[in-house]
């Protein structure tokens, strides 16, 4: 079974629209045994017009409420 997550927010300052940041988000995880899950995520950050990417991966346990729990690995890389 396959876990698919998005997410992002903006912030444009009413003042200066030209100061904007933001974030997106997005998650892939696979359930590879009866209750762990596995999975990579990309992370875009906007700043002014320039573009960091955040790559990792995760894994969890799945609890009987069906939420899963992520617990980011090690294997961080900021590429941009």
């Amino acid at each position: 079974m396959w876990d698919v997550n998005f997410e992002g927010s903006a912030l444009v300052p009413h003042s200066d629209p030209s100061f904007y940041s933001g974030v997106v988000s997005g998650a892939l995880g696979y359930l590879v045994a009866r209750k762990s899950e596995v999975g990579f995520l990309r992370s875009d950050i906007f700043v002014n017009g320039a573009q960091n990417v955040i790559l990792g991966g995760f894994s969890g346990n799945i609890f009987d409420a069906r939420v899963p729990t992520r617990k980011k690995a090690s294997f961080w890389r900021i590429a941009g």
